[in-house]
Order: structure tokens, then C-alpha cells, then sequence
């Protein structure tokens, strides 16, 4: 009812830590590895069993090398070790795990994991506006 009333009144997102907390909760009980590791993820810093990962994003712009490659082609595993696990295309909707045959098209947002400092040299390398 509150989301319902804050996007009325002009809100893009909703954030709900009852949504948030009820999610984790189910996902430590159901898949206790994958509950796991997202808390290595989202905690990195926090413990020294913290995971060198993180997950970022990369919108592809008209000027963008990445524009019309292939993911095979862009070969962002072995240039920047890093996987694509998304892609979200213009209208919102998502690719989930897309095949290395997907074409990356202007005004997609590639989501990757790995190292930050990966993240962060793929951004500067290719995250420029028109």
C-alpha cells in the first residue's frame, strides 16, 4: 500500500526492507550457498572472509566500442575478467545470463561481476556519454 502511494506521488523506486528482509530470510532457509555468497558480496569490507567481487554496470552509449559486438566479441572475460550475468535493454526489461551471441545494442546496461577494480576500468574505458 505505501509503494503503491510513493509511486503515485512520483517515486522511479521503492525501496521495502520488509520485502528486502522477507526475500534474504527465504533465501537462507531454501538455498543457504547462494544466501551465502550474496552476503560475502554485499558485506565486502565488513569481514575478513569478505569476497574480492562485486557486481556493477556499464550503459553502452553511441559512442561505445562495445556498440554492435557480440559479447563474444567484446570478450570482457579475458579483457577485464568479468562476466555479464545481465542485460537490461532500453525499455527496462532484462536478458538474464545472455548467450555470448547477444548483440550489444545502444542504450543497453550490461550488468557484470568481478573485481572492483575491474568494474571500475571497463566504466572509465567505456561508460562515457555521447
Amino acid at each position: 500500500m505505501a509503494e503503491t502511494k510513493l509511486r503515485r506521488a512520483g517515486a522511479d523506486r521503492v525501496v521495502s526492507p520488509y520485502v528486502i528482509g522477507g526475500h534474504r530470510l527465504a533465501m537462507a532457509l531454501l538455498r543457504p550457498a547462494v544466501h551465502d555468497f550474496f552476503n560475502h558480496l554485499f558485506h565486502q569490507g565488513e569481514t575478513e572472509e569478505a569476497l574480492d567481487v562485486d557486481i556493477g554496470e556499464v550503459r553502452v552509449h553511441s559512442a561505445s566500442p562495445l556498440a554492435g559486438q557480440s559479447l563474444v566479441e567484446c570478450d570482457l572475460r579475458r579483457g577485464y575478467h568479468l562476466t555479464v550475468i545481465a542485460v537490461q535493454r532500453p525499455d527496462g526489461s532484462f536478458i538474464f545470463a545472455p548467450d555470448g551471441h547477444h548483440r550489444i545494442q545502444v542504450g543497453e546496461t550490461l550488468i557484470v561481476i568481478g573485481k572492483a577494480e575491474s568494474i571500475y576500468a571497463l566504466e572509465r574505458a567505456h561508460d562515457r556519454g555521447p
